[in-house]
């Protein structure tokens, strides 16, 4: 099993809960691949820099090409990290049915955080690349679940 982020386990479970059983995932950001201590699939890949990942690349400086489509692309509290989360959406929405994008709901910047998302900001990045989403809140985080890709 991999290595559990106390801190994450909660917004994890909750995302994992949205999913229904053994649908394909194909997970950006993945780190330690923790997704997958809450969910149970056959058909996954996860894409990040870490030695955990599937696909080892840093998302600001290349994008992989999956082969197929998958049900799911997750997007689990990275889109604070990167240089241009619009770039990494617009690519890697068009392999899935659905997207699920996970924000911190932080009132302030971390450090090593290259962006922070008003909760105005948050809801417009997602409109620029979704027709159509459900939002999913608590004090620590929101969950867009989206579909419908704007093209």
């Amino acid at each position: 099993m991999y290595e559990l982020k106390h801190r994450w386990n909660q917004r994890t479970q909750t995302v994992a809960d949205l999913i229904e059983p053994n649908k394909s995932i194909i997970d950006i950001g993945c780190a330690d691949k923790d997704f997958l201590n809450f969910y149970k699939t056959t058909d996954y890949i996860g894409i990040d820099k870490t030695d955990k990942a599937d696909i080892q690349i840093d998302l600001d400086i290349e994008l992989y090409t999956p082969n197929k489509k998958y049900d799911y692309c997750l997007f689990l509290g990275v889109l604070e990290y990167l240089e241009n989360p619009n770039k990494v959406i617009n690519f890697y929405k068009q392999y899935s049915d659905t997207s699920i994008i996970l924000f911190s709901n932080k009132t302030t910047k971390k450090k090593i955080w290259t962006n922070f998302f008003t909760e105005t900001e948050k809801t417009k990045l997602v409109s620029k690349h979704f027709y159509d989403f459900t939002i999913v809140s608590n004090p620590s985080f929101v969950i867009y679940v989206c579909s419908n890709i704007r093209t």
